[in-house]
């Protein structure tokens, strides 16, 4: 008995399809790392009860336009993304978080997290808008889901200028 010579031209295009969406992932995967992890350098650190909580906001526009579509991320001139991640002695850790953001005029915009697993890495990041020079008070609760008390309470406050930047 021979081989099929169309069933064998059938696996090798499906092998083929099966190795480009492999390497599609590993560029996008690390595509997102590098972004997160440019945008993590900023990263402010609270150290509590073992944990180390990561917090910043960027320009929702740092990241490129085929690694928001993968992540149903909203860019924008006028979107931020706000990013969490939770360490254990360097180790990702899974997380719940929920919080909101308020501006000067009192309103108060619930931010609603979504959460990214990399083999290095776990980040929730939440997009929203920003008026042209605008103030943002932020309260995020995070808790680690291997913690079993109550969540930390992060509070801080970001500047907005038209011109995008931040402090």
């Amino acid at each position: 008995m021979g081989s099929d010579p169309a069933a064998d031209t059938v696996l090798d295009h499906r092998a083929d399809q099966i190795v480009g969406k492999t390497e599609f992932m590993i560029r996008t995967i690390a595509l997102v790392t590098g972004c997160l992890l440019s945008c993590a350098v900023g990263a402010e650190q609270i150290r509590w009860k073992g944990f180390d909580i990561y917090y910043t906001t960027f320009p929702s526009t740092v990241i490129p336009p085929e690694v928001a579509s993968l992540h149903n991320i909203v860019r924008g001139e006028q979107r931020i993304l706000t990013n969490i991640t939770v360490r254990r002695n360097g180790t990702p850790t899974r997380a719940s978080v929920a919080g909101t953001a308020t501006n000067l005029l009192g309103q108060t915009t619930r931010l609603a997290f979504s959460e990214i697993i990399e083999p290095e890495a776990i980040y929730y990041l939440a997009n929203q808008l920003v008026s042209e020079r605008d103030t943002l008070r932020y309260i995020i609760n995070v808790r680690p889901l291997d913690h079993d008390g109550d969540p930390y309470r992060l509070t801080f406050e970001r500047r907005y200028y038209d011109d995008g930047r931040q402090q």
